[in-house]
Parts: structure tokens; C-alpha cells; sequence
């Protein structure tokens, strides 16, 4: 299987079995995303798959191999601990990584390009990621 030369994951949902404490310690910060609303989609998506099964849970599988990866998440969001371990485990498995956490942001705050510096600046280090992948 060919790899794309890289990855970019914003805010990225890699547990499904959503239970850690980011879950419910940020609920009443991120304006986003709530662990109720995540554990919904999540029927909807699973089907008969078990919630650790690793095409489900990829924070949970061999993560070897893999291209260089920038991954941005917001201190405020539900998904913080998703985004922590999953950095963990790719270093953990010899990936490149560019993780960042950007302080007192929320889910996808990149969207709001047009009223946040700090979206603006992400989305120029995503630039500058992809440019020197290139």
C-alpha cells in the first residue's frame, strides 16, 4: 500500500470508546463537541464492530511507518486526550510528529479563520508543514 507523503489531523477523534477524562473534564469548554453527542455518532458508525476494535480505535493499533504527521489540538476540547495519546504512541512507534496544543481553543478552531490570529497562524504552520514536506 502506498502512503500519502504526509498527514494533517485537526482535533482528531482516534478512541471511540470515548471514555477518557478530557471527556468530561472539557464539556463545559468546548463549544464543539460534547461525549454524548460523540458516543451517538459512534453507533452510527461502528455497526457490529466492537467500540476497541483498532479500525475504530486507531490510537489502539501498530502505528509504525507512518508519514510525517502534523497534529494540532485545542487545550479546551473534549478530544485533548485523544490527540495526547495519540502523539504518544506514534513517537512511541517511531513517527515524526509535529503535535502542537493550542492554548484555550476548541474543536476545529481552524475554521474560524476569519476571527482568530490563532487560526490564522495555525493554518500558516500547516502551510509551512506541508511546504517542507514537499
Amino acid at each position: 500500500m502506498t502512503l500519502p507523503a504526509a498527514a494533517i489531523l485537526y482535533s482528531p477523534w482516534v478512541d471511540l470508546r470515548c471514555v477518557s477524562e478530557t471527556y468530561y473534564t472539557k464539556r463545559d469548554l468546548d463549544p464543539m463537541l460534547t461525549g454524548p453527542w460523540l458516543r451517538r455518532m459512534r453507533e452510527h458508525y461502528r455497526q457490529s464492530l466492537d467500540v476497541n476494535h483498532l479500525e475504530l480505535s486507531p490510537v489502539h493499533a501498530d502505528l509504525s511507518g507512518l508519514p510525517p504527521i502534523l497534529l494540532h489540538v485545542g487545550s479546551n476540547e473534549i478530544l485533548l486526550n485523544d490527540a495526547m495519546v495519540l502523539d504518544q504512541n506514534l513517537h512511541t512507534y517511531g513517527n515524526q510528529v509535529h503535535f502542537k496544543v493550542w492554548h484555550e481553543l476548541w474543536h476545529v478552531f481552524h475554521v474560524h479563520v476569519q476571527y482568530l490570529e490563532m487560526a490564522r497562524q495555525a493554518l500558516l504552520e500547516t502551510r509551512d508543514f506541508v511546504n517542507r514536506i514537499l
